[in-house]
């Protein structure tokens, strides 16, 4: 029997230890999403896209190489004759008997087997080569700053989503508190209607405070729900998918920040910052590769042929029995039906418009870092004050609590004591996790992240 309850308790401990081990922390969560959520993978996907572009520019000042081989077999005959007075043989009297018959010729088959190597290569096209390569190189470094951009705005949003989820259920324990009281009023008035110390009155509103707090909670566990299922959707996951994260997280918040620190990071770290400013040396190579098919370009050529009837000839004896041309190309476009002009002027447009993105995008930069700091700023002030309420709302309920008891207080003063208390300390709790999530969009503005985090997207 000793033996079965040790066994007992070591399954408790090894099924407590799993379940622990199953609950989610932060960075868990975040490398989950770095692995699995669609606008990451995506962004991964736009920069594959953009490195294989950039090894396709350098095709431009490479030579190319092209081999054709054309076997051909041919058959063909004369058109018959028709040829008149064939002696076809005599008749019963002798006379010979002629007709007239088509006489076909015979059937003549040829063979031909050739190959030809043709070598071609640019010799100056205005720059456009190197401009393509620089082109494809800007495109990598656009396509590597919005991974980056987004993989911090998929970090915020798991921070987020997460500490939504913990305040939800820490909320919980408000609403649980809340229905503990309540049914300690109804247990009080209960006990002090049967003995005739307050109307029956006094029990009927114990009994609908009871319910009340009883349709709260279900409502707040509603709540609990959708903030899982929108951590789920951060993390890349099916929304029903079972997911429990650790409670143990810390709240500390650094409010010793300063703005215009803040500022000079976020030009010097935000990722989307650095795209709009790549985008726009793009479009400028863009321009200047429109611009280069207004003048001409020179290219020369190689090509070596053999031909032969025999296969077998054509790998032999390569001194004999071969073509070999040079020549030289020089190109230039007098009319084109304005597609130069409309490239160019198109072009010109994308270049402006990307310099006013970068430029808006600095002002929603500084407008969302402000607003990120003041937010940030003003919870530390308003988390003192919710610890204050705290207090003073518990600190009430309890008076009301010992009134009611000797019966010079009123129900009605006791729930509104109690509504206060839960209200205070929800708030309190709502205080706390909209801080850190307030810091997360701040770090989020000036584009920072975690060395762990790096790691994590330099493992993908």
């Amino acid at each position: 029997m000793k033996k079965g309850s040790i066994v007992f308790v070591l399954i408790l401990l090894l099924a407590s230890v799993s379940a622990a081990q199953d609950k989610l922390n932060l960075d868990d969560c975040i490398n989950i999403a770095l692995k699995n959520n669609t606008q990451i993978i995506n962004a991964e996907m736009q920069l594959n896209i953009a490195k294989s572009n950039r090894l396709a520019s350098w095709g431009g000042i490479l030579p190319t190489l092209n081999f054709s081989a054309n076997p051909y077999s041919g058959r063909y005959r004369a058109q018959s004759i028709y040829e008149d007075f064939v002696v076809v043989g005599t008749d019963s009297t002798g006379n010979v008997i002629r007709e007239k018959r088509i006489v076909t010729n015979p059937e003549n088959t040829t063979y031909s087997y050739s190959f030809q190597v043709n070598y071609n290569h640019d010799v100056w096209n205005n720059g456009r080569n190197i401009r393509q390569i620089q082109r494809g190189n800007s495109a990598v470094n656009s396509s590597n700053f919005n991974m980056l951009n987004t993989a911090v705005t998929t970090i915020q949003t798991v921070k987020q989503r997460y500490y939504e989820l913990l305040r939800a259920i820490e909320q919980k324990d408000v609403f649980d508190q809340s229905l503990e009281l309540a049914q300690n009023q109804l247990n009080t008035a209960e006990v002090q209607y049967s003995v005739g110390t307050v109307p029956q009155n006094d029990v009927l509103r114990s009994q609908s405070s009871v319910g009340q707090a009883r349709i709260s909670l279900l409502n707040h566990e509603l709540t609990i729900e959708n903030a899982r299922h929108q951590l789920n959707l951060a993390l890349g996951r099916e929304i029903d998918e079972i997911i429990e994260i650790d409670k143990a997280t810390d709240l500390s918040v650094n409010y010793n920040v300063n703005l215009s620190n803040l500022l000079q990071n976020a030009y010097q770290h935000n990722p989307n910052l650095f795209r709009l400013e790549e985008d726009i040396k793009g479009a400028g190579l863009d321009l200047k590769i429109a611009k280069s098919y207004r003048y001409p370009s020179l290219s020369y050529y190689v090509a070596y042929s053999r031909t032969n009837s025999e296969f077998n000839q054509l790998y032999k004896n390569f001194d004999q029995n071969y073509n070999i041309f040079f020549g030289a190309s020089l190109n230039f476009t007098i009319f084109d039906g304005f597609q130069i002009r409309d490239n160019v002027q198109r072009t010109a447009n994308t270049l402006e418009i990307n310099e006013a993105n970068f430029e808006d995008g600095k002002r929603i930069l500084q407008s969302n870092i402000k607003s990120a700091y003041l937010s940030l700023v003003s919870f530390d002030e308003q988390i003192k004050i919710g610890e204050t309420m705290v207090e003073a709302a518990q600190e009430n309920y309890r008076l009301q609590d010992e009134r009611y008891r000797i019966g010079s207080g009123t129900l009605l003063e006791m729930i509104d004591a109690r509504s206060q208390l839960a209200s205070a300390r929800f708030t309190l709790v709502q205080l706390r996790y909209n801080a850190k999530i307030a810091e997360s969009q701040l770090e989020a503005a000036v584009g920072s992240m975690d060395q762990k985090y790096m790691d994590m997207i330099g493992k993908k």
